[in-house]
């Protein structure tokens, strides 16, 4: 009896060698490009519609999304306050972008308060000078005040500004937050003033 040839043995392949999947290195921008943003921001920062003394009081986070919310341009190009007025304003909530930093200075703004009683409730208010008193001389919106105060709420800081009145007859200007002014407005409407201001 013939016994069949046992069948040759093929030797066992070698395996294949590992590759790791190529990872693509992150894309450097050039130079040129990582300087043209900051440089485009500061631009349209400067550019923006605020009265000289409120620039450079305020912080630059608040410059632009102010700027848009209260003035505009008149005809010389100089900043002007909107018609339509009220006491709060509240900066825009920035987008939620989770996987970069934030792009730009929103998540650092703060509210802004008005107070124009004049400009907004058209209140008639006498001057406290005794003469003009008497004879009931009014006080007139004269301008922007200058300085921009800022207050320490309970949950944060915000910032205020108010208005210029000018006395028509002894040319006196009283500050818009003055107690001369407040103390002519009635309960409900010197409520609505939400700080107690203290001077150094």
């Amino acid at each position: 009896m013939h016994s069949r040839p046992c069948p040759a043995l093929c030797p066992p392949r070698s395996p294949l060698p590992f590759r790791a999947p190529r990872r693509r290195l992150p894309q450097l921008l050039s130079p040129q490009t990582q300087s043209s943003w900051p440089v485009q921001w500061s631009m349209r920062r400067q550019d923006v519609p605020l009265p000289q003394a409120w620039k450079a009081q305020l912080p630059k986070e608040q410059h632009e999304w102010l700027s848009r919310a209260l003035f505009r341009r008149n005809k010389d190009g100089r900043p002007v306050l909107i018609d339509s007025l009220q006491l709060w304003w509240h900066p825009p909530a920035p987008r939620p972008v989770f996987h970069q930093p934030p792009a730009s200075p929103a998540p650092f703004t703060r509210p802004f308060f008005l107070w124009m009683p004049y400009r907004i409730w058209s209140f008639r208010l006498l001057c406290r000078q005794p003469n003009c008193h008497r004879t009931g001389q009014h006080l007139t919106s004269c301008s922007l005040y200058k300085t921009v105060r800022r207050v320490l709420d309970i949950d944060g800081w915000y910032f205020m500004a108010t208005e210029y009145l000018e006395c028509r007859l002894c040319k006196k200007k009283v500050v818009g937050w003055s107690r001369d002014v407040l103390e002519q407005l009635d309960p409900a409407h010197c409520a609505e003033f939400p700080a107690i201001l203290t001077y150094r």
